[in-house]
């Protein structure tokens, strides 16, 4: 039994634990530190989470996370009857009403599963999967969360591969019971749960040839056959999860049902569940590089096509995720958060015929044009820039016409998702776009002069799209100067974002254009000096960035007196 003085004690000190004054808070962890000396202190943290439902939750969960490290930290000293008592209690909260504190008993079971293996603890595994036939839901929502955190640390790593207690228990009692609760007539919280546990194995490849589990991998898809027609659009999002990690690792298996997976797919990508559209649109990808994948794909590209146009227009999703320095009208002299900063290293820029959408390479932001977070808006844009790829101009018949009337839309966020479209096809399609790129290049003139910061980013991240075209021989006389000028006028734009946008898009023009800029570098000069005065830290990184890009461009001509004295100091002032 407790001592109700060291009790009552502990249960003030975590009540005030939430308090915002720093001397508190010190004051806090002062008394924590001498009360943790108490060789039974965690076994008083286990009865307050456990036994004391009268308590506040946000104080149970407090104790609950601090319960769950120290158990991390003090694994090898903890007495074998000290940790007895832990492990009944949290078997027990499984059981709570309260789901914040059902998953935060979970993170502790799984902590000290993780540090003795599932060995170490067979009776928890066997109590928690006894747990998934109980009528309450509450008690079953507990018990399959609590196993799932297991699934998720066990896979993560691969330590399964060294827990031979955890893939005995996963191959006889757990994925029976996964596959069984996948089947017509499950309750929901058990489909849901069943799924996201089989996909944490899928995900980490435990189906492949070779893996402990290789035997399941037909179950499996089944189960995913099962669950695709669930109505529930999270169940849904989960199954096309599935599907993706089989795109990756088993195309085969996608390819004996390859046109239900297909229209499957292509109506999750449609779907009005936003997280159900951004979890679609990874599918993609993937089906795109895959050579026999992507001849099946052919038939299906009328119903994705406009599918993916459609989803390349900002939603309300987007602009929550966005930036506000992405809309702002003049916020030039807005200091910049120091989360917006980040390391940068200057490196060569890919050729314009060679660069992608993908911002997986390269800096977090991908330049102005993108922003940070990834959205359903940039899943489709990036799987337009692989269909462009690989197909090639053959898809241009179905996207002309679509791009051609958004550009002509009144609205502009219509306006600017057709931008978006041109510049993801501009690679892959340039050839069939030649002829048409005249009056594309005068339109993005035109969009980059739009009051609208979002417009004029995306028009100079399209234009440098086409910096092939732009500095090629029979169009350079007519387009460069034009261009090369709008492009260094927006560089000192009154938006941060658009500043980047065009900063970025020089260095891509540089690349290509090298010797060509040698007639401007006063003009150039000149900007990059303005630059230096007006941008904020996270512009100044990039501006780095294309100074180092104009110098392997032009090389030598550089070096004239004019210049470096024109240049270096503001450079110097900056660093």
């Amino acid at each position: 039994q407790p001592n109700p003085q060291h009790l009552s004690t502990l249960v003030q000190l975590m009540r005030q634990a939430s308090t915002p004054d720093t001397a508190v808070q010190q004051q806090i962890n002062a008394h924590l530190n001498e009360f943790f000396a108490l060789p039974d202190a965690l076994n008083y943290l286990g009865h307050i989470f456990a036994m004391m439902p009268e308590e506040s939750p946000d104080v149970r969960q407090r104790v609950g996370l601090m319960l769950k490290n120290r158990v991390r930290s003090d694994w090898a000293s903890l007495p074998p009857n000290r940790l007895a008592d832990i492990k009944a209690k949290l078997l027990a909260v499984i059981r709570d009403p309260n789901r914040s504190i059902r998953s935060t008993a979970g993170s502790a079971i799984t902590t000290i599963i993780m540090a003795g293996g599932a060995g170490g603890w067979p009776e928890a595994l066997t109590a928690l999967l006894a747990s998934l036939d109980d009528a309450n839901d509450d008690i079953v929502d507990g018990s399959f969360s609590a196993l799932c955190k297991v699934c998720e640390d066990e896979t993560d790593g691969l330590r399964y591969l060294h827990d031979t207690d955890f893939q005995s228990f996963v191959a006889h009692h757990l994925f029976p019971k996964l596959f069984a609760f996948c089947q017509a007539g499950a309750r929901p919280v058990c489909r849901k749960y069943a799924i996201q546990c089989l996909n944490y194995f899928a995900n980490h490849r435990a189906f492949d040839v070779g893996e402990p589990f290789h035997g399941s991998l037909r179950s499996y898809w089944e189960a995913l056959g099962q669950l695709a027609t669930d109505p529930d659009p999270n169940i849904k999002r989960l199954v096309c999860t599935g599907f993706g990690s089989l795109a990756d690792t088993n195309m085969e298996l996608i390819l004996t049902a390859v046109d239900a997976v297909l229209e499957f797919m292509i109506g999750c990508s449609d779907s009005e569940s936003y997280n159900l559209r951004m979890e679609a649109m990874e599918f993609w990808q993937p089906v795109i590089q895959h050579d026999q994948c992507r001849n099946e794909l052919a038939r299906f590209l009328p119903k994705l096509i406009p599918v993916l146009l459609r989803h390349t227009v900002y939603t309300e999703w987007d602009y929550l995720a966005m930036d506000v320095s992405q809309i702002e009208d003049d916020n030039t002299a807005v200091p910049d958060e120091a989360h917006d900063i980040g390391p940068r290293f200057h490196q060569s820029h890919p050729r314009a015929g060679q660069e992608s959408v993908d911002e997986d390479e390269g800096d977090d932001t991908q330049r102005g044009a993108w922003g940070g977070d990834w959205t359903v808006r940039k899943s489709a844009a990036l799987a337009l820039d692989h269909l462009s790829t690989h197909y090639g101009v053959s898809i241009l018949p179905q996207l002309l016409g679509p791009i051609e009337e958004r550009l002509r839309a009144e609205s502009w966020d219509v306006r600017e998702s057709a931008v978006l479209c041109l510049g993801a096809i501009a690679q892959g399609c340039m050839a069939g776009l030649n002829q048409f790129l005249p009056k594309v290049i005068e339109l993005l003139l035109t969009l980059t002069r739009e009051p609208k910061p979002l417009i004029r980013t995306i028009s100079c991240w399209c234009i440098s799209r086409f910096s092939v075209w732009i500095c090629d021989k029979p169009n350079r006389d007519r387009y460069f100067k034009t261009v090369l000028a709008e492009i260094l006028s927006h560089m000192s734009d009154r938006n941060k974002r658009v500043q980047e946008a065009a900063c970025s898009a020089f260095a891509t023009l540089e690349e290509e254009a090298r010797d060509l800029l040698v007639p401007y570098l006063q003009d150039i000069i000149n900007t990059l000096v303005a630059a230096f005065n007006i941008y904020q830290a996270r512009n100044v990184l990039i501006l780095y960035d294309a100074i180092g890009t104009l110098a392997e461009a032009v090389g030598s001509y550089l070096r004239q007196k004019q210049y470096i004295e024109a240049l270096i100091p503001p450079l110097i002032h900056r660093l």
